[in-house]
Formats: structure tokens, sequence, C-alpha cells
């Protein structure tokens, strides 16, 4: 009677271990794809913000091959991402949408990354704060 209740105990529990493990590895797959493509928009929108100072094209091709290049280095390669860049006078965003292999469900995996910046113009800001400077001064 004891070998058979151990028996079943082991049916009812190694497939339980068993899956429990392979979702904490999707999970550390998709928490590490999830944050590599957040470092790469960020770092890209920065990029973007300080090569396309003069011109907007500029901006935008520098941010959309520095996306690339950090597409190409990811060491545990996901599904295709799909990245968005878009570059005006005032901001610069860049969105990259991807997923994990759907092992357990077709959506669970999903992630969408937006990193924003807004343009500033280092002359402007550094008139306004001599401006302010110079009237404090007055008083």
């Amino acid at each position: 009677m004891r070998k058979a209740s151990i028996t079943v105990e082991a049916v009812l529990v190694v497939p339980l271990v068993l899956m429990v493990i392979f979702l904490l590895l999707s999970l550390t797959f998709f928490v590490h794809a999830r944050s590599w493509y957040t470092f790469a928009a960020y770092e890209s929108t920065m990029l973007a913000a300080s090569e396309g100072r003069l011109s907007v094209e500029k901006g935008e091709a520098a941010a959309q091959s520095r996306m690339e290049w950090w597409i190409s280095q990811i060491p545990l390669p996901a599904e295709p991402v799909t990245v968005q860049t878009v570059c005006r006078e005032k901001e610069i965003q860049i969105k990259a949408e991807g997923n994990i292999l759907p092992i357990w469900s077709r959506n669970a995996w999903e992630y969408s990354v937006l990193s924003e910046i807004r343009r500033n113009n280092p002359v402007k800001t550094i008139r306004k704060i001599r401006a302010v400077k110079q009237i404090w001064n007055q008083k």
C-alpha cells in the first residue's frame, strides 16, 4: 500500500513541478526580452535627440540604426520585433512590440515598449536661464 501511494503522489507532483519550472523559465525569457528592448528604445531615443538637433531625418536614421543594432545583439532572441520610430519637431517616440514563443497561450507573452522624449534646444534653454538670472540680479 505504501508504494502505491508514493507512485500516485509522484504522478501528480512531477507534472506540476515541471509545469512550474517551465513557466518560470518562460517568465525569465519574457522579462529579459522586455527589459532588453526597453533599454534599447530609451538609448535610441536619447541618440535621436542628440544626433537630430539640426535635422529630424538624421535623428530618425540614427535611432533606427541603433535600434536595429540592439535587436541583432540580443543573446536570447525572441520572435521578430516590430519597431516604429516617429521623429517630430518637438518629440521623438520609439515603440517596440513583440512576443515570446507562445508555449502556454497565444497572447500571454506579448510586450510593448514605448520610449518618448521631448526635444530641447540647449541654446534657448541657456538664454532663458540667463534672462531669469539677469532679472533676479536687477532686484
